[in-house]
C-alpha cells in the first residue's frame, strides 16, 4: 500500500505505462531527424520546405513574381496581387451587366444645379455637425484632471451610491443635472482654457451619482436624445 501511494504521488511518467522498447521514435517529416514527440518538423526551414511541396508555384504574368498557392487556387490564379490584375483591365470596356446595374442606383449620374448643391451642402446638410468635430471639445474636457476631480467629489458626496435605486458596488456614472452640452453652448466654451475658467462647469451641485441603468432612463442621456450625453 505504501508503494502504491508513493507511485500515485509522483508526477506522471510514460515509462510507467509503456515499456521503453515499445516507444516509437518520432522523426521530422522533411529531413528524417529525431525530434521530440510534440513536434512535427525539426525547425522552421523544414516546415517551410514541406509546406512548399504541397503548394503549387504560380508565376505572375505581369511582374514575374512567384507565389505558392494551394492546388485549387494555383490552377485558377495568374496574378500575384490585385494591382497586377487591374493593369490587365485598363482600357477594356465594362460588361453589359454593369451598365444595367448603373441605372438601378438612385441618383447615380444625375447632375445637380448650383442651387441644389447649396441646399444640401455645408450647414444645410442634414448631417452637418453630427460628426466627431462636434464632440471633440467634450472629449478633451473629460480627459482633464479637473473633470476627474469634479466627478470623484460628486461620488464621495453621494457615498458612491446610486441616488435613484440606492445600489452600491456597481458601475457608477456622474450625471449632469443641467446638460453638459447646454453649459458648453451657453457659455460659448470652445477650448479647454475656457472650460477651466468656467465655474458653472465644475459646480458639484450640478452633478448626481447614477448607476448605468438609471442613467439611461434620464432625458438627456444618449447621442440621439434631446441633449447630448451627460
Amino acid at each position: 500500500m505504501k508503494a502504491e501511494t508513493r507511485k500515485a504521488d509522483r508526477p506522471f511518467s510514460i515509462s510507467e505505462w509503456i515499456p521503453l522498447n515499445e516507444i516509437e521514435e518520432k522523426r521530422c517529416k522533411c529531413c528524417d531527424k529525431l525530434i521530440s514527440t510534440k513536434k512535427v518538423y525539426c525547425d522552421v526551414y523544414c516546415m517551410k520546405t514541406a509546406y512548399r511541396k504541397t503548394k503549387k508555384k504560380v508565376v505572375c504574368i505581369i511582374c514575374g513574381k512567384s507565389k505558392y498557392l494551394s492546388p485549387n487556387k494555383g490552377a485558377i490564379q495568374r496574378y500575384c496581387s490585385q494591382q497586377c490584375y487591374h493593369i490587365t483591365q485598363l482600357g477594356k470596356k465594362r460588361p453589359d451587366h454593369s451598365k444595367k446595374m448603373k441605372g438601378k442606383r438612385i441618383g447615380l449620374g444625375r447632375k445637380l444645379t448650383i442651387d441644389q448643391r447649396n441646399k444640401i451642402s455645408g450647414k444645410n446638410h442634414w448631417r452637418f455637425g453630427t460628426g466627431k468635430n462636434k464632440n471633440f471639445i467634450k472629449e478633451k474636457i473629460r480627459k482633464l484632471a479637473e473633470y476627474s476631480i469634479w466627478r470623484m467629489e460628486v461620488y464621495s458626496r453621494d457615498f458612491f451610491t446610486c441616488q435613484k435605486c440606492k445600489t452600491k458596488n456597481v458601475r457608477l456614472e456622474c450625471h449632469h443635472i443641467v446638460p453638459f452640452s447646454e453649459i458648453l453652448s451657453k457659455f460659448n466654451i470652445k477650448t479647454t482654457d475656457d472650460a477651466i475658467s468656467c465655474s458653472n462647469l465644475w459646480d458639484i451641485n450640478n452633478g448626481i451619482t447614477f448607476c448605468k441603468p438609471c442613467h439611461k432612463k434620464t432625458d438627456s442621456y444618449g447621442r440621439y436624445n434631446k441633449h447630448s450625453s451627460a
